[in-house]
């Protein structure tokens, strides 16, 4: 290469600037002081479609867009301003086809320089880029579109932690002002102390490249918990390593509540179905305890010695049997024998019993709303949730303190329906409220959850069934409860039964006076029986009347009976929950084969759908069990005194 300054080198510079210029993608270009283009390099030709002999000379203002000259012509004007300033100035350049180019300029001021003397630009074609650019804007704004419509939170947290984006609806979850205040803070700040070693522990398998779905606690800026499903994964770079963690948040909280509701709902489903197996074969039970004594007691003359032991036996069966009936009322079998009842005037009718209840050293008061409509429902069951739920009160009040039970009409809306956390709540309307206070030590949140499941006591000597019951028999009347406690302040049950749409009010027949011990009686009963023990039971008493009997270990076998010789039997004594063929279908094949056979019907519990058909079949006489002697001999008065006169 030849020494500067030599001729020959300045020409091989000449020929190394041309070969720079020739072979560059970008435009290299001198202007004048009045932005006139006074050179311009070949690649001008292929961006612009001018040629250089037609861009030599031309105010290059003139091919720069309208909303873009003026900026141009003031980085053009900062750059004159001072020798050797630059600037960097991006715009539109049209081609002589009339089409339009992004351009990118760097101007530096060499005006002073002799060799120059004007301004030398570098402009590239960046038409590329800003469509890319363009794409990403849009992309960007249909995502933000997308989070800002979205009902579920989203979050973009970096490798430490912190928070770099999320959207306005993650901000609602965790009751923040907006998506802005959470930017920099971490998801540990809204999560419980306890929880939050599992929180960073799955973030870090998340920071290892894994996705992952749980379920978070939160705590909301203004103290309330609540449910979040995350649904989390890592968001990789280029390369593939792990950058940052996105994750949308769903608030699950209501579902999980629901679920919990569902849980519950089956195991106390399952847990009624063994308590109403278990109430059953006790029964059977109790029918042999209960008759036997009762025989027993018969045949012994009045001021025996044993008297007073078989007496003992008797209430304490009598006893055992008020549990059955808790277990069936628990396991929803005992069906209320539902008539228009005006719950005031049950209130009233036990206001008495209710007031032993409570203690004497305890007032009970009593409101009940005037003109209360009926609602539908089983006195006797009614009566005992009344019992149950004051017994409690009573329990967990001290001497002196007033319990308050109140009966009144109200309307709810769903919203206020959606308070009743135990039973089924129906359509919003009126409903027949039935209240009970207590200013007692209260219930802890704890045990607030567990007060209705069965067994579950705080008591020393509690059985764990009377609330269990008493939602039974709430649900089996439609109806629902709701629970408010406060330690410290006391209790309330409130329980919502639906009003009667009939006008009359009915209240249960009062029990016909014990028959006779002298009754007597004639005729042959088939007693139909699975249980020995009743079978055996019941022979003795019915014997004891002066009937003949014959026993039938099963349905098929008493309907088979029967269709051999319908006018043997003047009475059949049929249980209902037997193998290989119920009472209600031993009952359809009696009635096919002899019409006006009295039939009475002995069962601890009958189903709906069971007592509509026994309904239809026309049982003559219905005995719950366990019954007692005196029960099935009036029982048997009666059916057998529908029989039609002999000729």
């Amino acid at each position: 290469m030849s020494e500067p300054g030599s001729q020959g080198g300045g020409l091989q510079r000449e020929e190394i600037f041309r070969a720079l210029t020739d072979h560059s993608r970008d435009i290299l270009s001198v202007l004048d002081a009045q932005g006139r283009l006074v050179f311009n390099s070949a690649a001008a030709e292929a961006i612009s479609g001018y040629t250089l002999e037609e861009l030599a000379g031309i105010d290059t203002f003139a091919l720069i867009h309208p909303e873009d000259r003026q900026a141009v012509q003031q980085a053009f004007s900062s750059v004159l301003a001072t020798p050797g300033a630059t600037a960097t100035v991006r715009y539109r350049y049209q081609t002589k086809a009339g089409s339009w180019t992004w351009m990118e300029a760097v101007a530096v001021n060499e005006l002073e320089n002799p060799v120059l003397r004007g301004v030398v630009a570098n402009s590239r074609d960046i038409s590329e880029r800003v469509r890319a650019e363009e794409a990403l804007r849009a992309s960007e704004e249909r995502f933000r579109s997308f989070l800002a419509a979205c009902q579920e939170g989203f979050l973009r947290v970096g490798a430490g932690g912190a928070i770099l984006d999320c959207n306005e609806q993650l901000a609602k979850l965790l009751g923040c002002k907006d998506a802005a205040e959470l930017l920099g803070h971490h998801l540990t700040d809204f999560v419980f102390p306890e929880d939050r070693a599992a929180l960073l522990a799955r973030e870090a398998i998340r920071r290892q490249g894994q996705s992952e779905r749980y379920v978070l606690r939160v705590r909301r800026l203004d103290g309330t918990e609540r449910w979040l499903q995350v649904s989390a994964a890592p968001q990789r770079d280029a390369s593939g390593d792990v950058v940052a963690g996105m994750a949308f948040l769903a608030d699950v909280t209501e579902a999980r509540a629901l679920e919990s509701r569902l849980n519950r709902a089956q195991t106390l489903e399952s847990l009624g179905t063994l308590a109403g197996g278990v109430a059953h074969d006790f029964n059977n039970l109790l029918v042999g305890i209960l008759g036997g004594a009762d025989v027993a007691r018969q045949e012994l003359p009045p001021g025996h010695p044993a008297q007073e032991s078989l007496r003992i036996v008797t209430e304490a069966a009598q006893r055992a049997g008020g549990l059955c009936r808790q277990l069936l009322a628990f396991a929803g079998r005992a069906e209320p024998r539902l008539e228009p009842v005006h719950l005031g005037a049950l209130v009233r009718e036990t206001a008495d019993l209710l007031g032993v209840s409570a203690g004497r050293r305890r007032t009970l008061r009593c409101q009940v709303e005037p003109d209360l409509p009926d609602v539908m429902g089983d006195p006797h069951q009614l009566r005992q949730v009344l019992l149950n739920l004051v017994t409690n009160a009573a329990e967990a009040s001290g001497a002196g303190d007033a319990i308050s039970l109140s009966a009144r009409q109200v309307v709810l809306d769903a919203q206020a329906l959606r308070t009743f956390q135990f039973g089924d709540a129906g359509e919003a309307g009126r409903w027949v409220q039935l209240q009970v206070s207590d200013l007692g030590h209260g219930i802890a949140p704890a045990v607030l959850a567990r007060i209705f499941d069965p067994f579950f006591s705080t008591k020393a000597t509690g059985r764990g069934l009377g609330l269990a019951a008493t939602l039974g028999v709430v649900r089996r009347h439609g109806g629902c409860i709701r629970v408010e406690s406060e330690l410290g302040s006391g209790t309330t049950f409130t329980i919502l039964l639906p009003p009667s749409t009939r006008s009359e009010s009915t209240r249960p027949a009062p029990f016909p006076d014990r028959p006779s011990d002298q009754l007597r009686l004639q005729g042959r009963v088939l007693v139909v029986d699975d249980e020995p023990t009743v079978r055996r039971v019941a022979r003795r008493i019915l014997a004891g009347l002066g009937l003949e009997v014959t026993e039938a270990q099963d349905g098929q076998e008493g309907a088979e009976a029967v269709e051999a010789d319908p006018s043997r039997y003047a009475l059949v004594l049929l249980d209902l929950t037997m193998p290989r063929l119920d009472g209600v279908g031993a009952l359809a094949r009696i009635r096919a084969a002899a019409p006006g056979l009295p039939v009475i019907l002995a069962s601890g519990y009958a189903q709906e759908e069971a007592r509509a058909r026994l309904r239809e079949l026309r049982v003559t006489e219905l005995v719950e069990k366990p019954y007692d002697a005196a029960t099935l001999r009036e029982a048997c008065r009666r059916a057998l005194a529908t029989r039609p006169a002999a000729p």
